[in-house]
């Protein structure tokens, strides 16, 4: 990624590089229930439970919260909404091979356009002309 658009696009890098993949649930929501299993350790069984209960209530709300537009326009879509857990967790998969794969391109319907891929996968690409303020 080009160094100059963590300057001038602070809100582009944090809501499409940065929280992009922080959002792993399927990595942070089991380290968050192993840190409330330690975090606990010395609270007696029922008190352990609540929280832990808590924590799969809240766990629930924020996989749902988003959709509730959706299901006051439309309640029969509410039987998807295990669909769309599920899918929230493999896309962190999913985000995860992106991320190991972005140097990784190709044209494949083109026949000669992986030819130039020494003078098109740079790594660190000129900034455009257009991009810089008149003097």
């Amino acid at each position: 990624m080009e160094r100059h658009v963590w300057r001038q696009q602070p809100w582009s890098t944090y809501a499409l590089h940065i929280a992009t993949f922080t959002s792993l649930a399927f990595v942070f929501d089991p380290l968050i229930l192993a840190s409330l299993w330690w975090g606990t350790a010395d609270w007696d069984v029922v008190s352990r439970r609540c929280a832990f209960g808590a924590m799969l209530v809240f766990f629930a709300f924020t996989k749902v919260v988003k959709l509730v537009g959706l299901f006051r326009k439309n309640p029969a879509d509410i039987v998807f909404l295990p669909l769309s857990i599920v899918f929230g967790y493999l896309h962190g998969f999913i985000k995860l091979y992106a991320l190991f794969t972005l140097n990784m391109t190709m044209w494949g319907s083109r026949k000669d356009g992986d030819d130039n891929d020494n003078l098109r996968l740079t790594l660190y690409s000129q900034r455009s002309a257009i991009l810089n303020n008149p003097p």
